[in-house]
């Protein structure tokens, strides 16, 4: 893999009990880039972001990141998951979610120095939250709570940033912030790899796309994957060569998984032409 490349996935597949939600994923993230991940509902984007972050077994493949593994890179990635992951109960103000991301610059004892407590400021003035730091995490709006999370992956300082829908359930004014914000750390070289459903919005905001369901069906320019064939095969179509796979999922070897994984891929190919 060059250093164009921000992540290098081989091969990966993932499953559920006996249900596969990954198939054989191969794709290359570039660098420096604002990259989203699309599909329908229950397709497996939040999986593919959770197995790149190692926050889940994978059943096949490998993930690399700039020719180097997760653990010698964790502290330089950002990583933001669902609301649904997240106790908005715990008893925590938004300054300390945000200090949170200052953890990996910290030592053993973890205890913020005077940069530390710069950095967050400068996080909470980015997305405009820096008056409401003492409040409790559960009793802001959605949108506020998204841009406090979003301000502890920019306390982080770092150079990839793994987001899972960080536009959920946010109102416009948030939406417009955030994208700004994101956009103003592609151009400083940093990457940004997220989940987004806004499908008309993709061409004027993103760089790279990758379209998944279950397996690829295709990663580069918006302009070229975001077509109108392409997203009805993805979105409308059932993905009928995986009921065998679901049916033996549990007595599948490594052998089995490389014959079943050339011979689909022969079939899909041929459905395309």
């Amino acid at each position: 893999m060059t250093q164009k490349n921000a992540i290098e996935i081989k091969n990966l597949t993932v499953s559920y009990g006996n249900k596969p939600v990954l198939w054989d994923i191969t794709a290359t993230l570039p660098k420096g880039k604002m990259i989203a991940i699309v599909g329908p509902n229950g397709g497996g984007k939040t999986t593919l972001l959770k197995s790149i972050m190692g926050l889940i077994p994978i059943d096949g493949g490998n993930i690399t990141f700039s020719d180097t593994t997760l653990d010698a890179i964790r502290g330089e990635i950002g990583y933001m998951g669902q609301r649904q992951s997240i106790d908005w109960n715990f008893p925590i103000n938004a300054y300390d979610v945000v200090m949170m991301g200052r953890y990996p610059h910290m030592g053993f004892l973890k205890r913020a120095s005077k940069e530390d407590h710069e950095k967050v400021k400068k996080a909470l003035d980015l997305v405009q939250m820096y008056e409401k730091r003492e409040k409790p995490i559960g009793s802001l709006s959605i949108g506020q709570q998204q841009r406090v999370f979003l301000a502890r992956a920019f306390a982080q300082e770092a150079h990839l940033y793994i987001l899972d829908e960080p536009l959920a359930g946010v109102d416009a004014s948030t939406s417009n912030l955030v994208l700004s914000l994101l956009n103003d750390l592609t151009k400083k070289g940093k990457t940004v790899v997220m989940i987004h459903h806004n499908l008309s919005a993709i061409h004027t905001l993103f760089h790279h796309v990758l379209l998944i369901n279950t397996r690829l069906y295709g990663a580069g320019k918006p302009s070229e994957i975001l077509v109108a064939d392409r997203l009805k095969f993805a979105y409308g179509q059932p993905i009928d060569l995986f009921e065998d796979v679901k049916s033996i999922w549990p007595y599948i070897k490594d052998s089995i998984i490389k014959e079943k994984r050339e011979s689909h891929y022969k079939e899909s190919h041929g459905k395309k032409k």
